[in-house]
């Protein structure tokens, strides 16, 4: 035990002496902890909880796939969406959205 004592008095006075490499130390420390906790958030709030939704596990997304070119997709269009929702009986509700702007 008195070795560990005697290890940190001899860091703490090493750090001591020379305060801008401590400084440097300290500052890099800092910037690592918020990068990571704030990498961390985003992952956390976008990967990782469940989606704001009553019963979440049921929502879905629903593409076009073209039978001529099998693998290449396409989004739904407003109008066939609304179509979709009018004639299905299992979608209670949808939202649409656009990655294209």
């Amino acid at each position: 035990m008195k070795a560990l004592i005697d290890d940190i008095r001899f860091s703490l006075g090493a750090l001591a002496s020379q305060p801008l490499f401590t400084f440097t130390v300290i500052l890099t420390l800092a910037l690592a902890v918020g990068a990571n906790t704030a990498v961390f958030s985003v992952v956390h709030g976008v990967l990782l909880s469940e989606l704001p939704y009553e019963d979440a596990e049921d929502v879905v997304r629903i593409r076009l796939e073209s039978t001529a070119r099998p693998g290449q997709r396409s989004e739904l269009s407003p109008a066939e969406v609304a179509d979709l929702i009018e004639r299905s009986q299992f979608i209670e509700t949808a939202g649409f959205f656009n990655w294209a702007g």
